[in-house]
């Protein structure tokens, strides 16, 4: 991709307007190598990479001709391979429909992401034993991602029912490094969307089920993936009708609630807990027990079921420690329980006395 050479010190620099008009035309020359079979693999992966006019890439590709179409061929191309019993998605078509999912989620303006969706290097190398690998699949997903966060393009990305192509990705049960790049990569592409409170997304998510790909994200995916699909059911269960879309139906709310108590203790047995990407976890667990909480109905569902830990000192001072921010909703998730509990208890008293006579 073009890049200004090194300038010369005392030498003239290029106004930003220009440099913006040179990178402008060459992600135009790059949209263009998409038509070309033997340029495609590269062009995806430099489009994914340019941060420079993430802001102007998202209309450009949107109405280009033909583009979309060919990044869902890019990821149409891996379904015969999710569920096969030879393994045959290899970190290159991993990287390369990653490539393609990271153009659906170029971020508007200034490019700030939720902190989940994590885009930095220093991040990535922690999450597998090749950073530049990852890196390769990180950026793919920002293609994908740039249509779906850019105000121009979300809407009309969402009424072409276009993150319907990965749900299939997301009800994968593969455990597999390729598989979990994608599995990250389409689960970002999600995230950007539901990051905005915008109840038209929200109602889209709702009626398209993305709530049980996010609950099979959250049992087989791996840290960062847990992470980003939790925060995406945080994001549902923040809209009042995604709380009740959650609470209403007793086999939803348990099936949210086992998967939450299953993370937590996973990571306690695994003794992850204190670790970054587990704390980030967990801040995302505790939101969504306390948004439960605040649903009389569900509250009820809780009494019973949040893990004892959750009230373990220690378990507590790893917040105070690590991320002091998640300790008022725990707080107030207990203080929420307890008084529904002793509600309950008054009013069983009460009606004791009449049952007996």
């Amino acid at each position: 991709m073009y890049r200004w050479p090194e300038l010369q010190f005392g030498s003239w620099n290029p106004s930003e307007a220009a440099y913006r008009a040179q990178e402008t035309a060459s992600v135009v020359q790059l949209i263009e190598s998409l038509n070309n079979d033997a340029t495609r693999e590269r062009a995806i992966h430099l489009l994914s990479k340019n941060r420079a006019i993430r802001e102007e890439m998202a209309p450009l590709l949107w109405y280009s001709v033909g583009t979309i179409s060919i990044l869902l061929q890019e990821i149409i191309s891996v379904y015969h391979s999710l569920h096969s019993p030879i393994p045959t998605l290899t970190d290159r078509v991993s990287n390369r429909v990653c490539d393609a999912l990271v153009l659906f989620q170029v971020e508007t303006a200034n490019y700030k992401v939720v902190p989940f969706i994590l885009y930095s290097r220093c991040v990535v190398s922690s999450f597998v034993a090749s950073e530049l690998t990852f890196m390769f699949s990180l950026t793919c997903h920002i293609v994908v991602q740039c249509v779906a966060a850019n105000p121009s393009t979300k809407m009309p990305f969402i009424e072409a029912k276009l993150p319907l192509y990965l749900y299939p990705l997301l009800n994968n049960t593969n455990k597999e490094r390729p598989h979990q790049f994608i599995r990250l990569a389409s689960l970002s592409v999600i995230g950007a969307l539901a990051k905005v409170d915008d109840p038209n997304v929200i109602n889209f998510l709702l009626e398209s089920e993305v709530f049980p790909c996010c609950i099979r994200s959250m049992e087989v995916g791996d840290v960062l993936s847990k992470t980003v699909a939790t925060y995406i059911v945080y994001k549902i269960l923040i809209n009042e009708e995604g709380l009740r879309y959650c609470c209403t139906v007793a086999e939803r709310f348990f099936a949210l609630v086992r998967v939450l108590g299953s993370m937590v203790l996973k990571l306690a047995e695994e003794g992850q807990l204190a670790e970054n990407p587990s704390i980030r976890l967990l801040k995302h667990i505790i939101w969504c027990y306390h948004r439960l909480s605040e649903s009389p109905r569900s509250c009820d569902g809780l009494r019973c079921r949040l893990p004892v830990i959750l009230s373990d000192a220690a378990f507590i001072d790893i917040f105070r420690q690590g991320d002091p921010s998640a300790v008022p909703h725990l707080q107030q998730l207990f203080h929420n329980v307890s008084n529904r509990t002793s509600r309950i208890q008054t009013i069983e008293k009460m009606i004791r006395p009449l049952v007996k006579g």
